[in-house]
């Protein structure tokens, strides 16, 4: 036996189902007679979700890593590192979009990755990173889905679900606005905060959780925009500006 089964997943283009096990096991069985066929082993403790599409089965445990396998060969595809909390699940964009290998997996901080694995090899293929707010130590992230609902995907990016304390509804959106790069971004050691700034508007992310904390717009009159900042070392309590204009 390998222990109690924590997650299944249905393949059906190869007519077998998975299953993930507490001990780190996955075990395939075929769907007809129910028979075991193969044993996957890569994870030290429980599998805590499973998922597949286009002979990719991707599971995820305890540990910070989501692994990638080829269900064909029963082989480690892919490794998918930089998460630092364990992780607690994963979900794939692939109902729009035949050709897409998009996953997502979500770890117990709250931390939410999103991999194409066309465009990369392994942690490589990380395109994009965000926290889901509200999540702490009280409140650990549970679970997450990808409804990929028709009006509320854009493109291949699916909206998402996520169970805490409450349920959280993430929705793409296409920015609008026109592209501006940024002018200069800074470090404050002493806070453990990044300050980007954009045009004439300061953004600012907390080191520590990575959440997004507040902006500051239309610092300059007349829309002049910023050029250059640092900080007051060694206090960096002050941000000191310069603009387009010479003040």
């Amino acid at each position: 036996t390998h222990g109690m089964v924590m997650s299944t997943c249905r393949i059906a283009d190869k007519n077998l189902i998975a299953m993930g096990h507490a001990d780190g096991t996955i075990s395939l069985w075929t769907a007809e007679n129910f028979r075991k066929k193969e044993v996957l082993k890569w994870h030290k403790k429980g599998v805590r979700r499973l998922v597949y599409t286009h002979n990719f089965l991707v599971s995820v445990g305890f540990e910070t890593a989501a692994i990638v396998w080829d269900i064909s060969g029963k082989d480690v595809l892919y490794i998918l590192r930089g998460h630092h909390k364990p992780l607690v699940s994963a979900a794939i964009f692939d109902k729009f979009a035949p050709d897409n290998f998009m996953i997502a997996t979500a770890d117990e901080g709250g931390e939410v990755k999103i991999w194409d694995l066309m465009q990369g090899d392994g942690s490589d293929c990380e395109i994009l990173n965000f926290f889901v707010p509200n999540i702490d130590e009280k409140r650990p992230m549970k679970c997450m889905m990808a409804p990929q609902h028709k009006s509320c995907t854009l493109k291949t990016f699916s909206n998402l679900l996520f169970g805490s304390a409450r349920l959280i509804h993430f929705l793409p959106r296409k920015w609008q606005g026109p592209f501006c790069p940024p002018r200069f971004v800074l470090f404050n050691p002493t806070f453990r905060r990044i300050s980007v700034c954009l045009g004439n508007d300061l953004h600012f992310w907390d080191l520590n959780t990575g959440s997004y904390t507040r902006s500051l717009v239309d610092i300059t009159p007349s829309n002049s925009g910023i050029t250059v900042g640092c900080f007051d070392n060694p206090r960096n309590r002050r941000l000191i500006l310069g603009d387009e204009i010479g003040r």
